[in-house]
């Protein structure tokens, strides 16, 4: 890989879809092969927390597209800080992005985004042209009729699986120009993480392999310490409400242990 690249990537995907726990596990094994990893926080997460939640009195009142350009605002401005540091570090660098500027199109009508971007300063192209690899992860809401959707992993996740289920179309057409790559759920995390990483192998033309972060391996079988902990980024949390032209990746085949959960 080019040892000056900064690669951005955005995960992306409808609650419950396990976007911060993909991150945390793609940071953590970033790092242990040799690649600078820096992680961007969801601005909605911090947005929606600074507010205290979401307001259902906001739906269908000017005040969605209000909270749609703060977001949107806040994070692209992390995203840039987060390049700026990129560029200091010597070695190819991956800034995972969490859920990317362009989701915000999926929790408000086309209208309302379009007054949205222009209050931000940008147009729908530029958000697209940010990123070189998106991946949207489907959700649980998605599959088995919902049946394993979880709110208590995130106490500021008010979607409905139902709620949750209906976003997923719109943040697939909302990424459609980002040429996105979908990875659906799996029986066990670790599986939809290794079709994740594959896809990041991929783009740095890299060998696949196995290889697993410590925080998804048995205990017993994990690498001594590092000297580098990362410090934990908050997110997956979910922008206001209301609420595929995509390449899907191979599935792996391996047996685990572990259930798959969101965060």
């Amino acid at each position: 890989p080019d040892v000056h690249q900064i690669i951005k990537m955005a995960v992306a995907g409808a609650p419950c879809a396990g976007k911060s726990s993909m991150i945390d596990a793609l940071f953590d094994w970033a790092r242990s092969a040799g690649i600078s990893c820096i992680r961007v926080e969801e601005a909605a997460s911090k947005v929606l927390s600074d507010l205290g939640g979401f307001d259902d009195a906001w739906v269908g009142t000017d005040k969605i597209a209000v909270l749609q350009t703060s977001i949107l605002s806040a994070q692209l401005a992390y995203e840039d800080a987060a390049v700026e540091r990129a560029a200091l570090l010597g070695s190819p660098v991956l800034v995972l992005c969490d859920c990317g500027a362009i989701s915000g199109a999926a929790y408000c009508s086309p209208t309302e985004w379009r007054a949205v971007m222009q209050r931000a300063g940008t147009t729908a192209l530029a958000l697209r042209q940010r990123y070189d690899i998106v991946v949207r992860l489907e959700s649980l809401a998605e599959v088995d009729h919902g049946r394993r959707y979880e709110t208590t992993t995130n106490p500021l996740r008010f979607h409905t699986a139902a709620q949750a289920k209906e976003l997923a179309p719109k943040l697939a057409r909302a990424h459609q120009g980002c040429n996105p790559s979908f990875v659906r759920c799996a029986p066990h995390f670790k599986t939809k993480f290794l079709d994740v990483k594959w896809i990041v192998q991929d783009f740095l033309q890299m060998p696949r392999d196995h290889d697993l972060p410590d925080s998804l391996r048995p205990i017993d079988d994990r690498s001594p310490p590092r000297a580098e902990p990362g410090e934990r980024e908050p997110g997956d949390g979910d922008h206001g409400r209301p609420p595929v032209n995509s390449q899907q990746q191979p599935q792996s085949q391996l047996s685990w242990q572990a259930e798959l959960k969101c965060t």
